[in-house]
């Protein structure tokens, strides 16, 4: 025995609707029940959507009398002239059963994904943000002016400071620490004293490494420096203090 033509799972409601709605179709030329159809499946898959020229073809082929349908894929038509209308008891059960299918491909486009119309969706929960560590900047000696000699008193220490924060700093005052001389033998270290500045503005950059800056008259060569002082460098430790700007 062949098995039974499987139905689509919307193959009982497009029946169901059209049931409903035949008395209010009656009494409709092929023409008419086309262009009805045609807005009733444009509007199910989208309300504001324009019906398209091929929908209204396809239905008044499919309206046909002797158009044959089983299942909707199974369709085959005959052409039919223009102005044909249907007549008679089993073309309108025909016709019927031709409507329910094509009401039930309608609905299956509107609840398969097709429409434009989507529900709406809401979520709740939490979410996180995480602030960076602070990097600490590094102070480099950098290769000035020679200005010191016996008794001066406004010498200037230069260096470059490299930033690899993502905001720019300004460093507002500096601290001296120890001083190293290039000829600790000839000219100690202790020929040079380095004074603590305030009311600075050494602007740094985010991620790069500045040009060379300085700050002014803050070192002091002993006035008894002997000649070995002479071409001497010192290297001065120096902790820089602000906030990012």
């Amino acid at each position: 025995m062949a098995d039974a033509p499987r139905r689509s799972p919307c193959a009982g409601v497009g029946p169901a609707l059209v049931g409903e709605q035949w008395a209010e179709w009656q009494p409709r030329t092929r023409a008419s029940a086309t262009e009805a159809l045609a807005s009733f499946i444009t509007i199910a898959v989208e309300q504001s959507a324009k019906t398209p020229e091929g929908l209204r073809v396809y239905l008044y082929t499919a309206l046909a009398p002797g158009s044959l349908c089983g299942p909707i894929h199974e369709c085959r038509f005959r052409p039919v002239g223009p102005g044909r209308q249907p007549k008679g008891e089993g073309n309108t059960v025909n016709r019927r059963r031709k409507v329910a299918a094509i009401v039930a491909v309608g609905v299956m486009l509107a609840g398969g994904g097709i429409a434009a119309a989507l529900w709406s969706a809401n979520g709740s929960g939490s979410g996180q943000a995480k602030a960076l560590s602070a990097q600490a900047l590094t102070v480099t000696a950098a290769t000035g002016a020679a200005d010191l000699y016996p008794g001066f008193t406004a010498g200037d220490v230069f260096f470059t400071i490299t930033n690899t924060n993502p905001y720019p700093v300004t460093f507002t005052s500096m601290t001296a620490g120890a001083v190293t001389s290039s000829n600790p033998g000839g000219c100690p270290s202790s020929n040079v004293t380095v004074a603590n500045a305030t009311g600075l503005s050494l602007a740094a950059a985010a991620n790069s490494t500045s040009g060379t800056q300085s700050i002014v008259d803050v070192v002091t060569m002993a006035a008894g420096a002997p000649d070995a002082c002479q071409g001497a460098t010192f290297t001065i430790s120096l902790t820089l203090s602000g906030s990012q700007s």
